[in-house]
């Protein structure tokens, strides 16, 4: 008998363990516990009721940081705040919903433990703030952002974990760290405005998925607004552009282009990978886009510089364009003490400088130098395996020691009356021909003005 009873308490001690823990409503309380007993208004008395001296009681106060332990939104509920709130130790259980209305802002404190868990749906038409610096917000389920703002110091968007941007409100994205391991969608005509140091860092298997044209800019506003990749971002709708208009972007995982034109007016630092499909470009229009080894741009569709820098400091295996690739050189400047490699089809027609280290134009490649614009070369070296043809009235200029190799297996072919000559800044300019250089298309001269030329290879004058 004593060994029966021993047994049956056992039994129901593990019954009693199994219902408190999948049983939701059934956890450790403490005084000064609310959870919601229906849904409505965060500041109606009739939505809560509190714990005190082990028995549940009908609210005699709104629940906030100062009088609460724990906020619990119920399975089931949706509790909606039309007024200022601050909280502390807040939990939205799952199939329970939160709503901050329009203008109106909920104030995360900064307690003990977990601030505040979105298991459940958070609803943000309003001003989702942090206490000062301090303050975290974890998202396990969804979080619908549509208007106002979000400036949370911490923010984790957890593995499954779902973030809807939406609507034609602009977001105020400020002082946040959101870090996401789950998936952000931004549809919407809406931009997300910021700074003062916040930064969406996607995780590796985190995604951020952009279905639109609008802008992530930065507001001029105390640190400069970034986005930080090491998972995936892709542009999947709008056939138009998306701007990261003077915010960082920086990549260590994969940008996709899928659908319409990325530009990036800001600054970033680059050792993953670009992929761009037909139809699709990818522009650099200002700032400072610097490439490590690694960094590879692929794909049917344009790589565009039309202002600003790309800096390769890669020395290895360095940056490399590929021969899928269309890469058109309109402005700004390509720079840097690494190796830029181009594996197809490259168009330099504006007044780009070129000043890197090390450019090699593979087999594959075909570099086009055209327009009226007279081209820069300095400092640096092109090794060309591929063919050059160089069109338009523009003068090919340089100086500073730059060399340009043209490789047993190149091409250079002169189909204009323009120049090739030194600049007269620094060492002279040098073109080693160990292939074929041709003078295919032009009436007048072609003329190697104070440049050095050597020839180990062939030189055919056809115009």
């Amino acid at each position: 008998m004593k060994e029966a009873a021993m047994k049956s308490q056992f039994l129901n001690m593990a019954v009693l363990s199994l219902v408190l823990l999948f049983n939701p409503q059934m956890y450790a309380q403490s005084d000064g516990n609310y959870r919601s007993i229906q849904s409505g208004n965060w500041n109606s008395l009739s939505t809560w009721e509190v714990y005190g001296s082990g028995v549940w009681a009908l609210a005699s106060q709104v629940p906030d940081h100062s009088n609460s332990t724990e906020i619990r939104v119920r399975s089931g509920h949706t509790v909606t705040i039309t007024a200022t709130a601050t909280a502390d130790q807040v939990v939205v259980e799952a199939s329970a919903e939160l709503v901050l209305n329009d203008s109106k802002t909920l104030t995360v404190m900064d307690g003990t433990g977990e601030d505040m868990t979105i298991n459940g749906t958070l609803q943000c038409h309003g001003h989702l703030a942090g206490n000062g610096l301090t303050g975290q917000v974890i998202i396990n389920g969804t979080l619908n952002w549509d208007g106002g703002s979000v400036t949370v110091p911490n923010v984790t968007i957890a593995n499954g974990a779902q973030v809807n941007i939406s609507g034609s409100n602009d977001k105020s994205f400020r002082y946040s760290a959101m870090n996401v391991s789950g998936t952000v969608t931004w549809t919407g005509t809406g931009r997300i405005t910021g700074g003062a140091g916040a930064n969406m860092s996607i995780g590796v298997i985190g995604v951020l998925d952009i279905q639109n044209d609008a802008s992530f800019q930065y507001d001029n506003g105390g640190g400069i607004l970034s986005i930080t990749n090491a998972g995936l971002v892709k542009k999947t709708g709008g056939t138009g552009t998306t701007n990261v208009s003077s915010a960082y972007l920086h990549n260590t995982g994969t940008v996709e282009l899928q659908s319409g034109t990325l530009s990036h007016s800001g600054s970033g630092t680059h050792s993953g990978t670009f992929t761009i499909a037909a139809g699709c470009s990818l522009i650099i229009a200002s700032g400072a886009s610097t490439t490590g080894d690694g960094t590879l741009y692929q794909g049917e569709g344009s790589l565009l510089l039309t202002g600003g820098s790309l800096s390769c400091t890669g020395t290895t295996t360095g940056t490399i364009v590929s021969n899928q690739t269309k890469f058109l050189l309109t402005g700004g400047e390509v720079n840097g003490a690494g190796k830029l490699t181009v594996q197809g089809e490259m168009n330099w027609g504006g007044n780009t400088y070129i000043n890197v280290t090390s450019l090699t134009l593979s087999g594959t490649a075909a570099l086009t130098i055209s327009g009226t614009q007279n081209k820069s070369f300095r400092f640096g070296r092109i090794y060309n395996n591929s063919t050059v043809t160089w069109t338009g009235t523009g003068n090919f200029t340089g100086g500073a020691g730059a060399i340009f190799d043209n490789l047993s297996g190149g091409t250079f072919d002169i189909q204009n009356d323009a120049n090739f000559s030194n600049d007269g800044g620094g060492g002279t300019l040098t073109f080693n021909n160990a292939g074929l250089l041709k003078k295919s298309a032009g009436d007048g001269n072609s003329s190697f003005v104070s440049a050095q030329i050597n020839n180990t290879g062939s030189v055919q004058v056809q115009s």
